[in-house]
C-alpha cells in the first residue's frame, strides 16, 4: 500500500505506430498513457514508448504495462534481441519509487 511513481519504457521493432499504457487490472481502467511513437517497418526502426504515473495503491491493486502496435511483427515486434551468446536481452523495463 502507498503512493508510487511508476515509470516504464517499452521497445518495439518495425511495427509503425505504437503506444504503451499503465493499466490497473483491479479496477479495469487505464491509469496512464505512454508516448505515441513510430517505428518504421520500412527502415528497420526501433523506438520505445515511455510513460510515468503517480498512483496510490491499497496493497491489493494489480497493474500491468499494455503495449499496442499498428503492424504485427510476430517474431520481433516487442523488441529485437542483442543476439549476444550467453546474455539475456531486456525489453520492457518498469521502475517503482515509493513516495509515501
Amino acid at each position: 500500500a502507498g503512493t508510487y511513481l511508476i515509470e516504464w519504457t517499452a521497445p518495439v521493432y518495425i511495427v509503425n505506430r505504437h503506444f504503451s499504457q499503465l493499466y490497473n487490472k483491479t479496477a479495469a481502467t487505464r491509469a496512464a498513457l505512454g508516448t505515441a511513437v513510430f517505428a518504421s517497418s520500412a527502415d528497420n526502426a526501433t523506438t520505445p514508448s515511455t510513460g510515468a504515473a503517480i498512483v496510490t495503491c491499497n496493497g491489493t491493486d494489480e497493474y500491468e504495462i499494455r503495449h499496442r502496435c499498428a503492424t504485427t511483427s510476430a517474431t520481433y515486434g516487442f523488441g529485437i534481441s542483442h543476439d549476444v551468446s550467453g546474455a539475456d536481452s531486456v525489453y520492457t523495463v518498469v521502475k517503482l519509487t515509493k513516495l509515501s
